[in-house]
């Protein structure tokens, strides 16, 4: 049987006395009484100190806290603290954080957004995790890049980045990110959009094609539809630039499909 680990080890740079603050409010979330956690979560958020705003904000940004029913003790289990699976240690400039076998990464982004909120600390803290196992198993190394700061964190795992691209090539997909350039008179904007098509196909021409089908006029050779000569309205291809699976996965949240595109939009 084989063991699976997440090793990592990560500084968050701060002062000696904010890194030792941290280490205090790690103790008292994983430690302390129940009586003692919903005495300190009874009170106003305006009489607490430094400390206790920072054991706040470790426990809110928790993954099992809940805001709206908040509890000292994991819901439903009055007896058990939340958990905390790293370990830190303080160093010449700042707070180190590790674990001996596997880190919860959910807990160290929690801690660490948490110490940079409560300080106003300014950098970004990069997180290296490395999924191992003590024997040679098929799929059982990966990793992850996570940075985490004041405001938000963001998470690269290997796993998902392999998966959409698997996923990508079995149905035999490619992706890219068109720019598209309007134009109305004299003035012109450009814009981005996402395409997709089977990997038989050259996505300049599917991306043209598309543009194309906005109007009945037959397009140019240098990629330029006339979408109206009366208001000398028009669109073009500016440029075509591929994108892995995961890319086009992340973009699709905020960039729309070429094959959305409207005549009304135009």
């Amino acid at each position: 049987m084989s063991n699976h680990f997440s090793k990592a080890s990560f500084l968050i740079k701060c002062s000696h006395e904010q890194a030792v603050l941290a280490q205090e409010a790690i103790s008292f979330i994983t430690e302390a009484t129940e009586e003692e956690g919903e005495e300190l979560l009874s009170k106003s958020q305006s009489d607490y100190n430094v400390l206790e705003n920072l054991i706040l904000s470790m426990l809110e940004l928790h993954p099992e806290f809940n805001m709206e029913e908040p509890t000292f003790t994991v819901p439903n289990s009055a007896s058990e603290n939340y958990s905390l699976e790293l370990a830190t240690e303080v160093v010449d400039g700042g707070l180190c954080v590790s674990h001996d076998e596997t880190i919860d990464l959910n807990h160290a982004i929690a801690v660490t957004q948490a110490i940079l909120s409560t300080f106003n600390l300014p950098q970004m803290v990069s997180i290296s995790a490395a999924y191992v196992c003590d024997k040679a198993q098929v799929d059982s190394f990966g990793g992850a890049m996570v940075v985490v700061t004041k405001d938000s964190s963001h998470c690269l795992d290997s796993y998902q980045f392999a998966q959409s691209m698997q996923d990508s090539h079995s149905a035999g997909l490619q992706h890219a990110l068109c720019k598209v350039t309007f134009y109305h008179g004299e003035h012109s904007y450009d814009s981005r959009y996402l395409l997709s098509c089977t990997t038989s196909e050259k996505p300049a021409d599917v991306a043209f094609a598309l543009l194309s089908g906005l109007t009945e006029a037959e397009p140019n050779v240098d990629r330029f539809v006339c979408l109206s000569e009366e208001d000398n309205s028009g669109v073009s291809l500016a440029s075509v630039e591929e994108l892995t699976a995961y890319e086009f996965s992340m973009f699709s949240k905020v960039i729309p499909l070429l094959g959305t595109l409207s005549q009304t939009e135009a």
